[in-house]
């Protein structure tokens, strides 16, 4: 089970989905966060899902590229600019993020 503390109804009472906020503060740790996280956008399931994959990168691997920096923004830039298919990881996919069209 993985908890990352900020839980919060997506769905409205008449079962559709609740409007994201225009915009957020920054949650999460940097190491894990998403890019939308980083761009101080309204969180959905999709970045719990790309932390969820950068923890399992870093225990398959032992590091993410960008594990000495402390730099919001240059943690940013490299997470848009890295390729993972060039890490060694065995057959773990960023196909993984093939979702519903409407994954928040």
């Amino acid at each position: 089970m993985i908890d990352f503390g900020m839980c919060r109804y997506f769905i409205n009472t008449d079962g559709s989905y609740k409007k994201r906020k225009p915009s957020s503060p920054f949650h999460g740790t940097l190491r894990y966060a998403s890019v939308n996280t980083h761009n101080k956008q309204d969180l959905c399931r999709w970045d719990d899902l790309w932390s969820v994959y950068y923890i399992a990168i870093e225990n398959m691997v032992g590091a993410l590229p960008w594990r000495l920096l402390s730099d919001k923004t240059k943690i940013a830039e490299m997470k848009i600019k890295y390729k993972f298919n060039t890490l060694h990881y065995g057959n773990v996919s960023v196909n993984i993020f093939k979702m519903s069209s409407r994954p928040c």
